[in-house]
C-alpha cells in the first residue's frame, strides 16, 4: 500500500509533460502570428509603394511607365503588377464628355475635376502554406491630378 501511495502523490515531471502537450500549439499559434505579421508588413510596403507612384505622377506629370518604375522602384517586394489610368468627373455630378486629360463637363459653373489612379498588385506567399499558398494583396491610391 505504501508504494501506491507514494507513486499517486509524486507530481515530479507534471511540468515536463504539460510543456509537451502545450508545446505544439503555442508553436503553431506563434508562427501564425508571424505569417499574419508579415502580410501586414507587404501590405503596408505596397500601399507605400502606390502611394509614391501616385506622388510622381501629381508632381512630374502622368506616365504610366515611369509610374510603374517608380512604384517597382521605392519597395524591395518583387513582382510587384502596377496599373495606372487617369479618369474625370464633374462637379455636379453628371458624366463628362470625352476621354481623359481632354474630357468635359456641360453646364455653366461645372468644373471637370480629373484623377490618377495607381494599383498595386502582389501576390504573397505566407512562410507556412498549410491551407491557401498565396493571397493576393492589393492597394490602390487615387489622386486629383489638377
Amino acid at each position: 500500500m505504501g508504494i501506491i501511495r507514494r507513486w499517486v502523490g509524486n507530481e515530479r515531471g507534471a511540468s515536463a509533460v504539460e510543456f509537451a502537450l502545450l508545446a505544439p500549439t503555442l508553436l503553431v499559434v506563434a508562427m501564425g502570428v508571424i505569417d499574419l505579421g508579415l502580410g501586414m508588413f507587404h501590405k503596408m510596403e505596397l500601399a507605400g509603394a502606390a502611394r509614391a507612384g501616385a506622388q510622381y505622377a501629381i508632381l512630374k506629370g502622368y506616365s504610366s511607365s515611369t509610374i510603374q518604375t517608380v512604384v517597382q522602384g521605392s519597395t524591395n517586394l518583387t513582382g510587384i503588377t502596377v496599373v495606372s489610368s487617369r479618369s474625370c468627373e464633374c462637379s455636379n455630378g453628371s458624366t463628362p464628355s470625352g476621354t481623359a486629360p481632354s474630357c468635359t463637363c456641360s453646364g455653366s459653373g461645372v468644373t471637370v475635376q480629373k484623377f490618377i489612379s495607381v494599383t498595386a498588385s502582389y501576390s504573397y506567399t505566407p512562410i507556412f502554406a498549410y491551407f491557401k499558398p498565396t493571397y493576393s494583396l492589393a492597394e490602390t491610391v487615387t489622386v486629383r491630378e489638377e
